[in-house]
Protein backbone atom coordinates (compact mmCIF):
# COMPACT_ATOMS: atom_id res chain seq x y z
CA UNK A 1 0.00 0.00 0.00
CA UNK A 2 1.05 3.77 -0.46
CA UNK A 3 1.50 5.34 3.10
CA UNK A 4 -1.80 5.45 4.69
CA UNK A 5 -3.29 5.79 7.87
CA UNK A 6 -5.24 3.37 9.90
CA UNK A 7 -7.98 4.73 12.94
CA UNK A 8 -8.85 2.27 15.22
CA UNK A 9 -11.84 3.24 17.88
CA UNK A 10 -13.31 1.73 20.88
CA UNK A 11 -13.92 1.91 24.35
CA UNK A 12 -12.08 0.57 27.38
CA UNK A 13 -10.51 -2.59 26.94
CA UNK A 14 -12.04 -3.94 23.84
CA UNK A 15 -8.79 -5.06 22.66
CA UNK A 16 -7.97 -2.10 20.56
CA UNK A 17 -4.47 -1.44 21.52
CA UNK A 18 -3.21 -5.41 21.12
CA UNK A 19 -4.91 -5.25 17.40
CA UNK A 20 -3.45 -2.04 16.26
CA UNK A 21 0.10 -3.58 17.22
CA UNK A 22 -0.60 -6.77 15.79
CA UNK A 23 -1.62 -4.88 12.64
CA UNK A 24 1.22 -2.52 12.56
CA UNK A 25 3.38 -5.95 12.30
CA UNK A 26 1.51 -7.30 9.24
CA UNK A 27 1.60 -3.87 7.60
CA UNK A 28 5.01 -2.36 8.39
CA UNK A 29 3.09 0.39 10.00
CA UNK A 30 4.12 2.26 12.92
CA UNK A 31 2.00 1.60 16.04
CA UNK A 32 0.75 4.60 17.78
CA UNK A 33 -0.97 3.88 21.12
CA UNK A 34 -3.48 7.69 22.25
CA UNK A 35 -4.19 6.73 25.68
CA UNK A 36 -0.75 6.32 26.15
CA UNK A 37 -0.47 10.00 25.44
CA UNK A 38 -3.14 10.85 27.84
CA UNK A 39 -2.37 8.41 30.56
CA UNK A 40 0.97 10.27 30.14
CA UNK A 41 -0.76 13.83 30.77
CA UNK A 42 -3.00 12.10 33.85
CA UNK A 43 0.16 10.86 35.59
CA UNK A 44 1.91 14.75 34.86
CA UNK A 45 -0.95 16.38 36.25
CA UNK A 46 -1.33 13.90 39.55
CA UNK A 47 1.70 14.18 40.18
CA UNK A 48 1.49 18.60 39.77
CA UNK A 49 -0.86 18.75 42.84
CA UNK A 50 -2.98 20.94 40.82
CA UNK A 51 -6.77 21.59 41.49
CA UNK A 52 -7.84 24.28 39.39
CA UNK A 53 -7.85 23.85 35.44
CA UNK A 54 -6.40 27.49 34.93
CA UNK A 55 -3.42 26.68 36.86
CA UNK A 56 -3.20 23.17 35.29
CA UNK A 57 -3.76 24.42 31.60
CA UNK A 58 -0.69 26.17 32.60
CA UNK A 59 1.13 23.22 33.53
CA UNK A 60 0.36 20.82 30.92
CA UNK A 61 0.91 23.25 28.50
CA UNK A 62 4.50 24.04 30.30
CA UNK A 63 5.36 19.78 29.96
CA UNK A 64 7.09 18.62 26.93
CA UNK A 65 4.85 15.51 26.20
CA UNK A 66 4.89 14.34 22.57
CA UNK A 67 6.00 11.42 19.88
CA UNK A 68 9.21 11.00 19.05
CA UNK A 69 10.43 8.00 16.29
CA UNK A 70 13.40 6.69 18.01
CA UNK A 71 14.95 2.72 17.47
CA UNK A 72 12.42 2.54 14.01
CA UNK A 73 9.66 2.89 17.01
CA UNK A 74 7.46 6.00 18.18
CA UNK A 75 7.32 6.62 21.13
CA UNK A 76 6.53 9.10 24.15
CA UNK A 77 8.88 11.20 25.45
CA UNK A 78 7.98 13.54 28.70
CA UNK A 79 10.42 16.27 29.78
CA UNK A 80 12.84 14.26 27.57
CA UNK A 81 13.01 10.80 29.03
CA UNK A 82 10.72 7.60 28.27
CA UNK A 83 7.74 7.12 29.86
CA UNK A 84 7.45 4.33 32.74
CA UNK A 85 4.80 1.63 32.27
CA UNK A 86 3.86 0.77 35.34
CA UNK A 87 3.01 4.29 36.71
CA UNK A 88 1.25 5.92 33.35
CA UNK A 89 -0.63 2.01 33.72
CA UNK A 90 -1.56 2.21 37.62
CA UNK A 91 -4.86 2.12 38.55
CA UNK A 92 -4.68 5.67 40.06
CA UNK A 93 -3.95 7.00 36.78
CA UNK A 94 -6.38 4.78 35.12
CA UNK A 95 -8.84 5.80 37.02
CA UNK A 96 -7.95 9.48 36.50
CA UNK A 97 -7.70 9.52 33.00
CA UNK A 98 -11.48 9.98 31.84
CA UNK A 99 -12.01 13.24 33.84
CA UNK A 100 -8.51 14.75 32.85
CA UNK A 101 -9.20 13.71 29.27
CA UNK A 102 -12.24 15.27 29.27
CA UNK A 103 -10.60 18.64 29.40
CA UNK A 104 -11.02 20.44 26.55
CA UNK A 105 -6.82 22.62 26.99
CA UNK A 106 -5.60 18.75 27.24
CA UNK A 107 -7.45 17.69 24.38
CA UNK A 108 -6.35 20.74 22.59
CA UNK A 109 -2.89 20.24 23.47
CA UNK A 110 -2.54 16.72 22.76
CA UNK A 111 -4.51 16.80 19.41
CA UNK A 112 -1.32 18.80 17.37
CA UNK A 113 0.62 15.46 18.52
CA UNK A 114 -1.51 13.15 17.37
CA UNK A 115 -1.73 14.23 14.20
CA UNK A 116 2.03 15.20 13.70
CA UNK A 117 2.78 11.41 13.49
CA UNK A 118 1.47 11.21 10.36
CA UNK A 119 4.84 12.79 8.97
CA UNK A 120 6.58 9.93 10.36
CA UNK A 121 5.27 7.28 8.09
CA UNK A 122 2.30 4.89 8.05
CA UNK A 123 0.73 4.77 11.03
CA UNK A 124 -1.90 2.39 12.92
CA UNK A 125 -3.28 5.10 15.98
CA UNK A 126 -5.88 3.44 18.18
CA UNK A 127 -8.00 6.03 20.63
CA UNK A 128 -11.15 7.25 21.07
CA UNK A 129 -12.22 9.76 18.77
CA UNK A 130 -9.18 9.00 15.81
CA UNK A 131 -12.02 8.52 13.00
CA UNK A 132 -13.98 11.38 14.18
CA UNK A 133 -11.34 14.17 15.36
CA UNK A 134 -7.97 13.05 14.83
CA UNK A 135 -7.60 12.02 11.45
CA UNK A 136 -11.20 12.19 9.40
CA UNK A 137 -9.80 11.34 6.22
CA UNK A 138 -7.93 8.22 7.74
CA UNK A 139 -8.07 5.84 4.38
CA UNK A 140 -9.29 3.15 7.01
CA UNK A 141 -11.33 3.27 9.75
CA UNK A 142 -12.58 0.86 12.29
CA UNK A 143 -14.49 0.58 15.70
CA UNK A 144 -13.52 -2.08 17.89
CA UNK A 145 -16.07 -3.10 20.70
CA UNK A 146 -16.60 -6.45 23.07
CA UNK A 147 -19.23 -6.76 25.69
CA UNK A 148 -18.60 -5.19 29.15
CA UNK A 149 -17.84 -8.66 30.78
CA UNK A 150 -15.28 -9.45 28.41
CA UNK A 151 -13.91 -6.10 28.51
CA UNK A 152 -13.48 -7.07 32.19
CA UNK A 153 -12.16 -10.12 31.86
CA UNK A 154 -9.50 -8.37 30.02
CA UNK A 155 -8.72 -5.73 32.39
CA UNK A 156 -8.61 -7.94 34.93
CA UNK A 157 -5.76 -10.17 33.11
CA UNK A 158 -3.92 -7.02 32.95
CA UNK A 159 -1.20 -6.12 35.67
CA UNK A 160 -2.11 -3.43 37.86
CA UNK A 161 -4.86 -2.01 35.30
CA UNK A 162 -7.34 -2.74 38.72
CA UNK A 163 -7.37 -1.70 42.17
CA UNK A 164 -6.29 -4.24 44.43
CA UNK A 165 -9.17 -7.01 45.69
CA UNK A 166 -11.44 -5.98 42.66
CA UNK A 167 -13.92 -8.56 41.27
CA UNK A 168 -15.98 -9.44 38.13
CA UNK A 169 -18.95 -7.78 39.08
CA UNK A 170 -16.81 -4.06 40.15
CA UNK A 171 -14.56 -4.25 36.98
CA UNK A 172 -17.63 -4.62 34.86
CA UNK A 173 -19.27 -1.95 36.86
CA UNK A 174 -16.14 0.54 36.10
CA UNK A 175 -15.98 -0.16 32.52
CA UNK A 176 -19.71 0.78 32.15
CA UNK A 177 -19.13 4.00 34.24
CA UNK A 178 -16.11 4.91 32.10
CA UNK A 179 -18.27 4.26 28.59
CA UNK A 180 -20.85 6.22 30.13
CA UNK A 181 -18.57 9.26 30.82
CA UNK A 182 -16.74 9.10 27.30
CA UNK A 183 -19.79 8.52 25.48
CA UNK A 184 -21.54 11.43 27.62
CA UNK A 185 -18.76 14.11 27.14
CA UNK A 186 -19.27 17.62 25.48
CA UNK A 187 -16.00 17.63 23.57
CA UNK A 188 -15.04 14.83 21.40
CA UNK A 189 -17.31 12.28 22.76
CA UNK A 190 -16.68 8.09 21.50
CA UNK A 191 -18.34 7.05 18.98
CA UNK A 192 -17.76 5.40 15.43
CA UNK A 193 -17.70 7.42 12.80
CA UNK A 194 -20.52 7.21 10.07
CA UNK A 195 -17.67 5.69 7.79
CA UNK A 196 -16.18 3.29 10.33
CA UNK A 197 -16.49 -0.54 10.33
CA UNK A 198 -17.57 -2.23 13.38
CA UNK A 199 -15.74 -5.01 15.13
CA UNK A 200 -17.51 -7.06 17.77
CA UNK A 201 -14.24 -9.13 19.56
CA UNK A 202 -16.53 -10.42 21.86
CA UNK A 203 -16.57 -14.06 20.50
CA UNK A 204 -13.28 -13.32 17.99
CA UNK A 205 -10.02 -14.26 18.74
CA UNK A 206 -7.21 -11.90 17.99
CA UNK A 207 -6.10 -14.16 15.10
CA UNK A 208 -9.18 -13.89 13.75
CA UNK A 209 -10.27 -10.07 14.31
CA UNK A 210 -6.72 -9.51 12.65
CA UNK A 211 -7.39 -11.38 9.92
CA UNK A 212 -11.03 -10.05 9.30
CA UNK A 213 -9.06 -6.56 9.36
CA UNK A 214 -6.83 -7.31 7.15
CA UNK A 215 -9.01 -9.01 4.53
CA UNK A 216 -11.12 -5.55 4.89
CA UNK A 217 -7.53 -3.46 4.51
CA UNK A 218 -6.27 -5.50 1.30
CA UNK A 219 -9.87 -5.45 -0.51
CA UNK A 220 -10.15 -1.74 -0.83
CA UNK A 221 -6.26 -1.03 -1.63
Amino acid sequence: MSKFVIALDGPAASGKSTIAAKLADRTGAFYVNTGELYRTVTLAALRSTIHNDADLKKYIESQDIDYHLIDDRIIILWNGDKINQSEIRSSEVTEAASTISQKGFVRKFLLEKQRNCQSLGNIIMEGRDIATVVFPNADFKFFIDASAEVRARRRLAQENETPDNSTLESVIEAIKNRDSIDMNRKIAPLRPSEDSIRIDTTDLCLEDVINKIMNIIEDKS
